[in-house]
Protein backbone atom coordinates (compact mmCIF):
# COMPACT_ATOMS: atom_id res chain seq x y z
CA UNK A 1 0.00 0.00 0.00
CA UNK A 2 1.60 3.33 -1.08
CA UNK A 3 1.47 6.51 1.42
CA UNK A 4 0.04 9.40 -0.78
CA UNK A 5 1.85 12.25 -1.35
CA UNK A 6 2.56 14.42 2.63
CA UNK A 7 2.59 18.19 1.50
CA UNK A 8 2.52 21.21 3.83
CA UNK A 9 -0.89 21.81 4.81
CA UNK A 10 -2.58 24.25 7.53
CA UNK A 11 -4.63 22.24 9.70
CA UNK A 12 -7.84 23.27 11.57
CA UNK A 13 -9.53 21.22 13.98
CA UNK A 14 -13.37 21.35 14.79
CA UNK A 15 -15.44 18.90 17.24
CA UNK A 16 -15.18 18.56 20.97
CA UNK A 17 -13.70 22.18 22.35
CA UNK A 18 -10.24 21.70 23.91
CA UNK A 19 -11.20 23.43 26.98
CA UNK A 20 -14.06 22.57 29.44
CA UNK A 21 -17.42 24.57 29.11
CA UNK A 22 -20.47 24.17 30.72
CA UNK A 23 -23.17 26.86 29.96
CA UNK A 24 -24.40 26.73 33.82
CA UNK A 25 -27.50 25.70 33.30
CA UNK A 26 -28.96 21.93 32.16
CA UNK A 27 -31.78 23.09 29.73
CA UNK A 28 -29.20 25.18 27.62
CA UNK A 29 -26.73 22.02 27.66
CA UNK A 30 -29.60 20.03 26.40
CA UNK A 31 -30.45 22.28 23.57
CA UNK A 32 -26.55 22.39 22.35
CA UNK A 33 -24.70 19.65 23.92
CA UNK A 34 -22.54 19.91 20.89
CA UNK A 35 -21.82 22.79 21.44
CA UNK A 36 -20.48 22.67 25.00
CA UNK A 37 -17.61 20.52 25.46
CA UNK A 38 -18.15 19.57 28.94
CA UNK A 39 -15.95 16.79 30.00
CA UNK A 40 -11.77 17.06 30.26
CA UNK A 41 -11.30 13.47 28.68
CA UNK A 42 -13.00 14.28 26.21
CA UNK A 43 -10.73 17.46 25.31
CA UNK A 44 -8.12 15.54 25.82
CA UNK A 45 -9.24 14.48 22.09
CA UNK A 46 -8.21 17.51 21.08
CA UNK A 47 -5.75 18.82 22.16
CA UNK A 48 -3.65 15.24 21.15
CA UNK A 49 -4.67 16.30 17.79
CA UNK A 50 -3.79 19.99 17.74
CA UNK A 51 -0.33 18.52 19.35
CA UNK A 52 0.44 16.27 16.79
CA UNK A 53 -0.85 17.95 13.64
CA UNK A 54 0.13 21.55 14.58
CA UNK A 55 -3.65 22.28 14.29
CA UNK A 56 -5.60 25.51 15.39
CA UNK A 57 -8.81 24.74 17.10
CA UNK A 58 -11.48 26.47 15.05
CA UNK A 59 -14.76 26.98 17.28
CA UNK A 60 -17.95 27.14 16.08
CA UNK A 61 -18.42 30.80 16.50
CA UNK A 62 -15.81 31.37 13.86
CA UNK A 63 -18.20 28.91 11.28
CA UNK A 64 -19.75 32.09 9.54
CA UNK A 65 -16.05 33.11 8.61
CA UNK A 66 -16.32 30.81 5.30
CA UNK A 67 -13.97 32.48 3.35
CA UNK A 68 -11.38 33.59 5.96
CA UNK A 69 -11.06 29.52 7.06
CA UNK A 70 -10.59 28.88 3.25
CA UNK A 71 -8.20 30.67 2.72
CA UNK A 72 -6.01 30.31 5.93
CA UNK A 73 -6.48 26.52 6.30
CA UNK A 74 -6.40 23.21 4.06
CA UNK A 75 -7.24 20.48 6.24
CA UNK A 76 -10.39 20.34 8.35
CA UNK A 77 -9.76 17.17 10.99
CA UNK A 78 -13.18 16.67 13.12
CA UNK A 79 -12.42 15.97 16.95
CA UNK A 80 -15.12 13.37 17.35
CA UNK A 81 -15.93 10.69 20.45
CA UNK A 82 -18.86 8.75 20.72
CA UNK A 83 -20.88 10.42 18.18
CA UNK A 84 -21.28 7.28 15.56
CA UNK A 85 -25.55 6.93 17.09
CA UNK A 86 -28.84 7.06 15.65
CA UNK A 87 -29.72 10.19 17.58
CA UNK A 88 -26.56 12.61 17.60
CA UNK A 89 -27.40 15.40 15.90
CA UNK A 90 -24.31 17.03 14.43
CA UNK A 91 -25.44 18.76 11.77
CA UNK A 92 -23.82 22.09 12.21
CA UNK A 93 -20.55 19.94 11.96
CA UNK A 94 -22.02 18.47 8.83
CA UNK A 95 -22.93 21.99 7.41
CA UNK A 96 -19.18 23.23 7.91
CA UNK A 97 -17.24 20.50 6.21
CA UNK A 98 -19.96 20.80 3.01
CA UNK A 99 -19.37 24.72 3.18
CA UNK A 100 -15.52 24.75 3.08
CA UNK A 101 -15.33 22.00 0.61
CA UNK A 102 -11.70 20.76 1.39
CA UNK A 103 -9.97 17.82 2.49
CA UNK A 104 -11.89 16.20 5.38
CA UNK A 105 -10.74 14.28 8.21
CA UNK A 106 -12.39 11.77 10.73
CA UNK A 107 -10.27 10.71 12.99
CA UNK A 108 -11.70 9.34 16.26
CA UNK A 109 -15.02 8.26 15.78
CA UNK A 110 -16.68 5.62 18.36
CA UNK A 111 -19.94 4.30 19.32
CA UNK A 112 -22.22 5.06 22.12
CA UNK A 113 -22.40 1.78 24.87
CA UNK A 114 -26.39 1.99 25.57
CA UNK A 115 -27.45 2.43 22.07
CA UNK A 116 -24.67 0.15 19.58
CA UNK A 117 -26.42 -2.88 17.87
CA UNK A 118 -30.18 -1.85 18.47
CA UNK A 119 -30.64 -4.16 15.55
CA UNK A 120 -28.25 -5.53 12.74
CA UNK A 121 -29.17 -2.65 10.58
CA UNK A 122 -28.09 -0.03 12.81
CA UNK A 123 -28.79 3.62 11.58
CA UNK A 124 -26.66 6.55 11.95
CA UNK A 125 -27.84 9.86 12.01
CA UNK A 126 -28.58 11.70 9.01
CA UNK A 127 -25.80 14.38 9.75
CA UNK A 128 -23.44 12.01 10.92
CA UNK A 129 -23.59 10.17 7.53
CA UNK A 130 -23.00 13.59 5.96
CA UNK A 131 -19.86 14.07 7.44
CA UNK A 132 -18.54 10.82 6.88
CA UNK A 133 -19.64 10.77 3.36
CA UNK A 134 -17.30 14.05 2.95
CA UNK A 135 -14.88 12.46 4.71
CA UNK A 136 -14.98 9.13 2.24
CA UNK A 137 -15.07 11.24 -0.80
CA UNK A 138 -12.05 13.63 0.67
CA UNK A 139 -10.27 11.59 2.27
CA UNK A 140 -8.40 8.13 1.76
CA UNK A 141 -9.48 6.59 5.27
CA UNK A 142 -11.63 7.13 8.35
CA UNK A 143 -10.19 6.90 11.32
CA UNK A 144 -12.16 4.75 14.51
CA UNK A 145 -11.81 3.97 17.60
CA UNK A 146 -12.07 -0.20 17.06
CA UNK A 147 -13.37 -3.08 15.39
CA UNK A 148 -17.03 -2.91 17.29
CA UNK A 149 -17.41 1.28 15.62
CA UNK A 150 -15.48 0.11 11.99
CA UNK A 151 -18.09 -2.97 11.52
CA UNK A 152 -21.26 -0.16 12.66
CA UNK A 153 -19.76 2.26 9.67
CA UNK A 154 -18.98 -1.38 7.09
CA UNK A 155 -22.92 -1.97 7.80
CA UNK A 156 -23.50 1.63 6.53
CA UNK A 157 -21.72 1.23 3.56
CA UNK A 158 -18.23 3.17 4.81
CA UNK A 159 -15.79 0.58 3.27
CA UNK A 160 -12.65 2.98 3.70
CA UNK A 161 -12.67 2.49 7.61
CA UNK A 162 -9.51 1.49 9.52
CA UNK A 163 -9.16 0.91 13.32
CA UNK A 164 -6.80 3.40 14.91
CA UNK A 165 -7.83 3.51 18.22
CA UNK A 166 -7.63 6.83 19.88
CA UNK A 167 -5.39 9.48 19.04
CA UNK A 168 -4.93 10.51 23.24
CA UNK A 169 -3.00 7.30 22.83
CA UNK A 170 -0.32 8.60 20.95
CA UNK A 171 0.55 11.59 22.96
CA UNK A 172 3.83 10.44 23.53
CA UNK A 173 4.68 10.98 19.91
CA UNK A 174 7.43 8.02 19.68
CA UNK A 175 6.94 4.46 18.49
CA UNK A 176 8.33 2.92 21.78
CA UNK A 177 6.66 4.25 24.63
CA UNK A 178 6.36 2.07 27.23
CA UNK A 179 4.53 2.26 30.72
CA UNK A 180 7.25 1.47 33.22
CA UNK A 181 5.54 0.44 36.31
CA UNK A 182 7.64 0.71 39.60
CA UNK A 183 7.75 -1.44 43.01
CA UNK A 184 4.71 0.05 44.39
CA UNK A 185 3.05 3.30 44.87
CA UNK A 186 2.33 6.50 47.28
CA UNK A 187 0.40 8.87 45.68
CA UNK A 188 -3.12 6.85 43.59
CA UNK A 189 -5.68 8.70 42.29
CA UNK A 190 -9.11 7.54 41.37
CA UNK A 191 -10.41 9.35 37.78
CA UNK A 192 -13.81 9.79 39.45
CA UNK A 193 -16.73 8.88 37.79
CA UNK A 194 -20.32 8.15 40.17
CA UNK A 195 -20.48 4.50 39.01
CA UNK A 196 -17.30 3.32 41.02
CA UNK A 197 -18.65 5.55 43.84
CA UNK A 198 -22.02 3.39 43.88
CA UNK A 199 -20.00 0.26 43.43
CA UNK A 200 -17.49 0.76 45.09
CA UNK A 201 -17.73 2.81 47.80
CA UNK A 202 -15.37 1.28 50.12
CA UNK A 203 -12.31 0.64 48.22
CA UNK A 204 -12.04 4.31 47.12
CA UNK A 205 -13.67 6.57 50.33
CA UNK A 206 -10.10 7.13 51.29
CA UNK A 207 -8.45 8.00 48.09
CA UNK A 208 -7.99 11.48 46.58
CA UNK A 209 -10.78 11.77 43.99
CA UNK A 210 -10.68 13.84 40.25
CA UNK A 211 -14.02 14.74 38.89
CA UNK A 212 -13.65 15.82 35.23
CA UNK A 213 -17.35 16.45 33.93
CA UNK A 214 -20.52 18.68 34.10
CA UNK A 215 -22.13 15.79 36.21
CA UNK A 216 -19.08 15.97 38.36
CA UNK A 217 -18.98 19.86 38.87
CA UNK A 218 -22.28 20.24 41.09
CA UNK A 219 -21.01 17.46 42.83
CA UNK A 220 -17.39 18.42 43.31
CA UNK A 221 -17.87 21.95 43.28
CA UNK A 222 -20.50 24.84 44.70
CA UNK A 223 -20.34 26.74 41.43
CA UNK A 224 -23.60 25.10 40.01
CA UNK A 225 -25.98 25.77 42.88
CA UNK A 226 -28.47 27.95 40.95
CA UNK A 227 -28.56 24.55 38.18
CA UNK A 228 -31.68 23.01 39.69
CA UNK A 229 -31.91 20.68 37.17
CA UNK A 230 -29.19 19.22 37.09
CA UNK A 231 -28.76 19.40 41.30
CA UNK A 232 -31.95 17.53 41.21
CA UNK A 233 -31.25 14.91 38.60
CA UNK A 234 -27.39 13.84 40.39
CA UNK A 235 -29.07 13.90 43.99
CA UNK A 236 -31.71 11.00 41.70
CA UNK A 237 -28.89 9.36 40.26
CA UNK A 238 -27.33 9.33 43.44
CA UNK A 239 -29.48 7.92 45.36
CA UNK A 240 -30.83 4.84 43.17
CA UNK A 241 -29.05 2.72 45.82
CA UNK A 242 -30.46 4.52 48.90
CA UNK A 243 -29.62 7.75 50.84
CA UNK A 244 -26.91 6.63 52.85
CA UNK A 245 -24.27 5.40 50.38
CA UNK A 246 -26.07 8.84 48.90
CA UNK A 247 -25.04 11.00 52.08
CA UNK A 248 -21.76 9.01 52.67
CA UNK A 249 -20.71 9.38 48.70
CA UNK A 250 -21.33 13.07 49.61
CA UNK A 251 -18.94 13.72 52.16
CA UNK A 252 -16.27 11.75 50.64
CA UNK A 253 -16.19 13.47 47.35
CA UNK A 254 -15.73 16.61 49.90
CA UNK A 255 -13.55 15.76 52.45
CA UNK A 256 -11.16 14.19 48.77
CA UNK A 257 -12.53 15.68 45.55
CA UNK A 258 -10.63 17.76 43.35
CA UNK A 259 -12.40 19.37 40.44
CA UNK A 260 -10.42 21.70 37.87
CA UNK A 261 -11.87 23.82 35.13
CA UNK A 262 -8.88 23.83 32.83
CA UNK A 263 -7.40 21.50 31.02
CA UNK A 264 -3.86 21.70 31.44
CA UNK A 265 -4.30 21.87 35.20
CA UNK A 266 -6.22 18.39 35.02
CA UNK A 267 -3.92 16.43 32.79
CA UNK A 268 -1.17 17.92 34.78
CA UNK A 269 -3.13 16.84 38.25
CA UNK A 270 -3.38 13.40 36.94
CA UNK A 271 0.70 13.44 36.19
CA UNK A 272 1.46 14.33 39.78
CA UNK A 273 0.50 10.91 40.87
CA UNK A 274 2.34 7.64 40.51
CA UNK A 275 -0.82 4.92 40.01
CA UNK A 276 -4.24 5.99 38.71
CA UNK A 277 -7.60 4.03 39.08
CA UNK A 278 -9.41 4.78 36.12
CA UNK A 279 -13.16 4.65 35.88
CA UNK A 280 -12.76 7.57 33.46
CA UNK A 281 -11.40 6.02 29.73
CA UNK A 282 -9.79 9.51 28.81
CA UNK A 283 -8.80 10.42 32.56
CA UNK A 284 -6.66 6.50 32.33
CA UNK A 285 -5.30 7.86 29.23
CA UNK A 286 -4.62 10.46 30.48
CA UNK A 287 -2.29 8.70 33.12
CA UNK A 288 -0.50 6.49 30.69
CA UNK A 289 0.64 8.76 28.86
CA UNK A 290 2.46 10.42 31.50
CA UNK A 291 3.76 7.45 32.31
CA UNK A 292 1.58 6.90 35.45
CA UNK A 293 0.73 3.33 36.09
CA UNK A 294 -3.17 2.97 35.73
CA UNK A 295 -5.74 0.27 35.30
CA UNK A 296 -9.22 1.05 33.66
CA UNK A 297 -12.50 -0.23 35.10
CA UNK A 298 -14.32 -1.22 31.80
CA UNK A 299 -17.65 -0.39 32.51
CA UNK A 300 -19.16 -0.48 28.87
CA UNK A 301 -18.79 -1.10 25.17
CA UNK A 302 -17.24 2.24 24.47
CA UNK A 303 -14.75 1.86 27.19
CA UNK A 304 -13.80 -2.02 26.64
CA UNK A 305 -13.17 -1.40 22.45
CA UNK A 306 -10.34 1.34 23.59
CA UNK A 307 -9.11 -1.51 26.19
CA UNK A 308 -9.14 -4.20 23.92
CA UNK A 309 -7.67 -2.68 21.09
CA UNK A 310 -4.59 -1.55 23.34
CA UNK A 311 -4.58 -4.24 25.37
CA UNK A 312 -5.13 -1.50 28.49
CA UNK A 313 -4.63 -3.40 32.16
CA UNK A 314 -7.99 -3.71 33.48
CA UNK A 315 -10.41 -5.13 35.75
CA UNK A 316 -14.24 -4.96 36.78
CA UNK A 317 -16.01 -3.53 40.13
CA UNK A 318 -15.65 -7.22 41.94
CA UNK A 319 -12.43 -7.51 41.72
CA UNK A 320 -11.50 -3.72 43.30
CA UNK A 321 -14.21 -4.44 46.22
CA UNK A 322 -12.56 -7.96 47.28
CA UNK A 323 -8.43 -6.95 46.83
CA UNK A 324 -6.94 -4.29 48.57
CA UNK A 325 -5.39 -1.46 46.23
CA UNK A 326 -2.44 -2.90 46.65
CA UNK A 327 -2.70 -6.40 45.42
CA UNK A 328 -4.75 -4.34 42.77
CA UNK A 329 -1.59 -2.73 41.52
CA UNK A 330 0.26 -5.81 42.04
CA UNK A 331 -1.70 -7.76 39.40
CA UNK A 332 -1.21 -5.03 37.37
CA UNK A 333 0.50 -6.16 33.85
CA UNK A 334 1.56 -3.49 31.42
CA UNK A 335 3.44 -6.30 28.77
CA UNK A 336 0.77 -6.48 26.96
CA UNK A 337 -0.29 -2.98 26.48
CA UNK A 338 3.92 -2.31 26.22
CA UNK A 339 4.33 -5.23 23.47
CA UNK A 340 1.42 -4.20 21.20
CA UNK A 341 1.86 -0.15 21.81
CA UNK A 342 4.77 -0.23 18.39
CA UNK A 343 2.49 -1.46 16.12
CA UNK A 344 -0.64 0.36 16.89
CA UNK A 345 1.58 3.75 16.71
CA UNK A 346 2.67 2.62 13.02
CA UNK A 347 -0.95 1.78 12.21
CA UNK A 348 -1.72 5.52 13.63
CA UNK A 349 1.77 6.63 11.35
CA UNK A 350 0.28 5.07 8.37
CA UNK A 351 -3.24 6.40 8.98
CA UNK A 352 -1.95 9.84 8.84
CA UNK A 353 0.77 9.19 6.19
CA UNK A 354 -2.27 7.70 3.79
CA UNK A 355 -4.13 10.90 4.30
CA UNK A 356 -1.42 12.99 3.22
CA UNK A 357 -0.67 14.83 6.50
CA UNK A 358 1.73 16.15 7.75
CA UNK A 359 2.47 15.07 11.72
CA UNK A 360 4.89 15.46 14.87
CA UNK A 361 5.04 11.55 15.16
CA UNK A 362 8.76 10.55 15.13
CA UNK A 363 10.13 7.77 13.96
CA UNK A 364 7.89 5.12 11.71
CA UNK A 365 8.08 7.37 8.87
CA UNK A 366 8.32 4.63 6.48
CA UNK A 367 4.83 3.10 7.77
CA UNK A 368 3.20 1.88 4.73
CA UNK A 369 1.03 -0.91 5.77
CA UNK A 370 -1.80 -0.86 8.27
CA UNK A 371 -1.24 -2.98 11.22
CA UNK A 372 -5.23 -3.52 11.73
CA UNK A 373 -7.25 -3.37 8.92
CA UNK A 374 -10.77 -5.53 8.26
CA UNK A 375 -8.34 -8.68 8.34
CA UNK A 376 -9.22 -8.75 11.61
CA UNK A 377 -13.11 -8.71 10.91
CA UNK A 378 -13.02 -11.29 7.74
CA UNK A 379 -14.64 -14.48 9.90
CA UNK A 380 -18.10 -12.32 9.85
CA UNK A 381 -18.81 -9.26 9.73
CA UNK A 382 -21.91 -10.25 11.96
CA UNK A 383 -19.32 -11.36 14.97
CA UNK A 384 -18.81 -8.15 16.66
CA UNK A 385 -22.58 -6.37 16.44
CA UNK A 386 -23.45 -9.62 18.15
CA UNK A 387 -20.98 -9.11 20.46
CA UNK A 388 -22.60 -5.71 21.16
CA UNK A 389 -26.46 -6.69 21.17
CA UNK A 390 -24.41 -9.64 24.24
CA UNK A 391 -23.03 -6.76 26.29
CA UNK A 392 -26.47 -4.99 26.17
CA UNK A 393 -28.38 -7.92 27.63
CA UNK A 394 -25.62 -8.32 30.54
CA UNK A 395 -26.48 -4.85 31.55
CA UNK A 396 -28.71 -4.73 35.03
CA UNK A 397 -29.67 -1.57 35.73
CA UNK A 398 -31.83 -0.17 32.87
CA UNK A 399 -33.06 2.80 33.83
CA UNK A 400 -36.45 4.96 32.62
CA UNK A 401 -33.77 6.94 30.45
CA UNK A 402 -32.01 4.15 28.99
CA UNK A 403 -35.50 2.57 28.02
CA UNK A 404 -36.80 5.98 26.66
CA UNK A 405 -33.25 6.87 24.28
CA UNK A 406 -33.54 3.00 23.41
CA UNK A 407 -37.36 3.93 22.05
CA UNK A 408 -36.73 6.78 20.65
CA UNK A 409 -33.77 5.88 19.08
CA UNK A 410 -35.16 2.70 17.32
CA UNK A 411 -38.54 5.48 16.56
CA UNK A 412 -35.54 7.63 14.55
CA UNK A 413 -34.15 4.86 12.98
CA UNK A 414 -37.34 3.60 11.33
CA UNK A 415 -38.61 7.27 10.47
CA UNK A 416 -35.22 7.78 8.83
CA UNK A 417 -35.44 4.50 6.95
CA UNK A 418 -39.33 4.66 5.94
CA UNK A 419 -39.08 8.46 4.87
CA UNK A 420 -36.01 8.06 2.97
CA UNK A 421 -37.68 7.42 -0.66
CA UNK A 422 -40.19 10.56 0.00
CA UNK A 423 -37.13 12.67 0.75
CA UNK A 424 -35.17 11.96 -2.15
CA UNK A 425 -38.07 12.70 -4.05
CA UNK A 426 -39.01 15.64 -2.69
CA UNK A 427 -35.15 16.72 -2.76
CA UNK A 428 -35.85 15.72 -7.06
CA UNK A 429 -38.77 17.90 -7.01
CA UNK A 430 -37.51 20.85 -5.36
CA UNK A 431 -34.39 21.06 -7.66
CA UNK A 432 -36.19 20.63 -11.17
CA UNK A 433 -36.43 23.54 -13.33
CA UNK A 434 -40.03 25.56 -13.38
Amino acid sequence: MSNSKIVKQKAMVIGISPEYIYPGKLDIWRQETTYYAANLGASLITNALMRQLSANYVSIDDFQHIDELRNTYDVCILALATHITPWRDVSIYADIVEKLDMKTIVVSAGIQDYDAALSLSYEIHPSMRRILRKASESSRWIGVRGHYTATVLRSNGFKNVVPIGCPTMYWPLVEDWKVVKRSGFSKPLVVYHRMIALNSYEAICSLPLLGQDWQDQPMFTDTLKDDVALVQMMEKMYSEKGEELRNKISEMIKSNGHFFFKFKEWFDYIGQHDFVLGSRLHGTIAALVQNVPAVLIARDLRMREIDEFFRIPSIDFETLNTCPLTEVYQQVDFTEFNALYRSRYRNYVTFLNENGLEHNLAGAQDASEFAYTYADLSSSISVPLLAIKRDLLLIQEKSFSYQLRKFFGRLYAYIARISRPIRKRLKQLLTMPH
